[in-house]
């Protein structure tokens, strides 16, 4: 499980570091440019929509899948004490259910803002997991 969780990680660091890198050359040659800034906006939406789009395709269902057997793996009393996005729902017809913030995001065209909290969550919760 550590090294699956390692892996869910270590690929949406990878898909971050695409998008902060992409953000920096845009504002290099938006600077060069001499972009307004409606421009240099509408330049930045379109690469967060793109990193989002990245995201969901690359990396969101193994995420949400492994975050979801995380939880499951520890007990609520600990799971509480992790730093997470809030708020956490409860639906009415299944009170052990949580729906997260992550999750609402997830379908966001701006998700990508809220995926490293998701990957520390992740990191967070599978330090708790026995070593093998």
């Amino acid at each position: 499980m550590k090294q699956k969780a390692s892996h869910v990680i270590e690929n949406i660091k990878r898909i971050l570091t695409i998008h902060e890198n992409n953000l920096k050359q845009l504002e290099i040659q938006a600077a060069k440019e001499k972009k307004t800034d409606k421009e240099v906006f509408t330049i930045v939406t379109r690469e967060i929509h793109r990193a989002s789009e990245q995201f969901s395709a690359e990396a969101k269902i193994d995420a949400f899948t492994f975050l979801d057997e995380l939880r499951l793996r520890t007990p609520p009393a600990v799971r509480d004490r992790i730093v997470t996005v809030l708020p956490h729902l409860k639906p009415a017809d299944n009170p052990d259910a949580d729906v997260t913030f992550h999750r609402l995001l997830a379908f966001s065209p701006f998700s990508i803002g809220f995926v490293q909290q998701l990957a520390d969550e992740i990191e967070e919760l599978s330090r708790l997991l026995p070593d093998k």
